[in-house]
């Protein structure tokens, strides 16, 4: 492009001196033998040659800075002189180029000669050969400037790339999941990538933690109870009469119970897992309780049990996975508490959900224990709860059947003593006609007493969890779930 636009400029300057030049006309004789010297003001430029030659190609004027030499007469001359037409060409003259015009002289219609003039592509070619090696430095600069931009983007971008690799591939050989990616305080896209795969290797570290931690808890479990059953079933073989192999029945009775609840609690997580799903009715939730609460009678021994509540508590729910997460609450509060202790169900409704509290007055959880006891395997009171037939996964169910639910579920420890289970879940918009339905009873009524005390220790009692809403008394409170929007 450059060139290009240069050689133009040369070539206009050159049409321009030939056509001052024509303006002598009849001066320019080419079929005049005797030749002519052009005056210098012919032209104004220096660097710029200009020659007559005649039909027959011999120079017959020229201009005084030829100095008695002449320009060679070249195809173009021969073109121009037969067709009559401007030519253009660049030629070569001891080393140097040159663009050389041959404009035909016409006279009388008729062709007499060729006015050339010529002009130095000294300053062209200077100025192209600049331009050419500031294009090659330039270009040089720019690749040495990409390949060093090449390699620090090769350590800035691609070193935490291959960081990752390297540390997924340790992973993956040696089953590390303690490995993390040394990542900065960036705010880039790959920081950014580096934390959260430290986040995902956390997450699987504690989910594979869980789950080699449940293996082992579960396998303890089901080893306990499969050798007090060998040691029973032994027993009774070689006593099976007496009053040792009824014992021995009774031990392994107890013990496929054990077992039982086991199993149950293990296939309860893993249909969780797999089919989250719930087959949704309207159900009465206080009625439930009355149900849950009229089975424990016989595991409750002295302890005191009461159903109590106000207002609707109709839900759409599933109703054998909220029986089960009813169930769960009451044996855990059932195991937490002495055996002269009080247990209670609070059921009502506000704010568009119906609100479940399982209330006790036991041992409460240890602060350090309160976080955790939604996760699965855990047990807050690892001797107490296998002494009895606890797994660990009785609130890991409450958690995943209440949130299935679209609720939440929540546990603190009173100031007074014990814990305080609180589930909610929405409820329904209306209670279905073509149900039986309960009519309410009013919040002080008792609706169901396994297990009375004294009087005086109802009256102490009740009023804990009749007459104080949970956030009136304080206490930390460990919450599992948000999803009861309407809560």
């Amino acid at each position: 492009m450059l060139v290009a636009h240069l050689q133009a400029e040369v070539d206009g300057n050159l049409r321009a001196r030939t056509s001052e030049i024509q303006q002598f006309g009849a001066r320019l004789r080419p079929d005049i033998d005797t030749p002519l010297t052009l005056p210098e003001t012919a032209f104004c430029e220096p660097g710029v040659y200009v020659q007559v030659v005649d039909t027959g190609g011999t120079p017959v004027a020229a201009s005084l800075n030829l100095q008695g030499q002449a320009l060679p007469v070249t195809p173009g001359v021969k073109e121009a002189l037969r067709a009559s037409v401007e030519v253009l060409e660049t030629i070569e003259l001891e080393g140097a180029r040159f663009r050389l015009l041959a404009t035909p002289i016409v006279q009388g219609g008729e062709v007499i000669g060729v006015l050339q003039a010529a002009a130095s592509m000294q300053l062209t070619d200077s100025a192209a050969a600049r331009f050419r090696n500031l294009l090659i430095g330039g270009s040089v600069a720019a690749a040495v400037v990409a390949v060093v931009s090449g390699l620090y983007l090769n350590r800035k971008v691609l070193d935490p790339v291959a960081a990752i690799t390297r540390t997924a591939e340790a992973i993956c050989r040696r089953g590390d999941l303690s490995r993390r990616i040394t990542v900065g305080r960036g705010a880039d896209e790959l920081s950014a990538l580096g934390r959260t795969f430290n986040h995902m290797l956390d997450h699987i570290e504690q989910s594979v933690t869980a789950q080699r931690r449940f293996i082992a808890d579960a396998s303890h479990e089901l080893k306990t109870p499969l050798t007090v059953v060998w040691g029973n079933a032994e027993l009774m073989s070689r006593h099976p009469t007496g009053a040792h192999c009824e014992a021995s029945a009774q031990a392994i009775g107890r013990e496929a119970q054990r077992m039982q609840r086991i199993v149950d609690d293990l296939l309860a997580i893993a249909e969780l897992d797999a089919h989250p799903e719930m087959q949704t009715e309207p159900l009465d939730l206080r009625r439930l309780a009355r149900r849950v609460a009229d089975d424990f009678q016989a595991l409750v021994g002295a302890r005191s049990l009461i159903v109590t509540g106000h207002g609707d508590a109709w839900v759409n729910g599933d109703v054998d996975k909220l029986e089960r997460v009813l169930r769960n609450l009451v044996r855990n509060a059932v195991t937490a508490t002495p055996d002269d202790g009080r247990i209670a169900l609070d059921l009502s409704a506000r704010d568009g959900c119906v609100e479940v509290r399982v209330v006790d007055n036991g041992h409460g959880i240890a602060p350090d224990d309160l976080p955790h006891v939604f996760e699965r395997s855990y047990r807050a009171n690892k001797g107490r709860s296998r002494e009895r037939g606890g797994t660990g996964l009785g609130l890991t169910i409450v958690r995943s059947v209440v949130e299935a639910h679209d609720g939440a579920v929540e546990v603190r420890n009173r100031p007074s003593g014990g814990a305080e289970f609180t589930l909610r879940l929405p409820a329904t918009a209306r209670v279905p006609r073509d149900l039986d339905v309960a009519p309410a009873t009013q919040a002080s009524d008792v609706l169901i007493t396994l297990k009375r005390l004294s009087p005086p220790s109802h009256d102490t009692f009740l009023p804990l969890i009749l007459g104080r809403r949970p956030g009136a008394e304080g206490g930390r409170r460990q919450k599992a779930g948000t999803r009861c929007v309407k809560c």
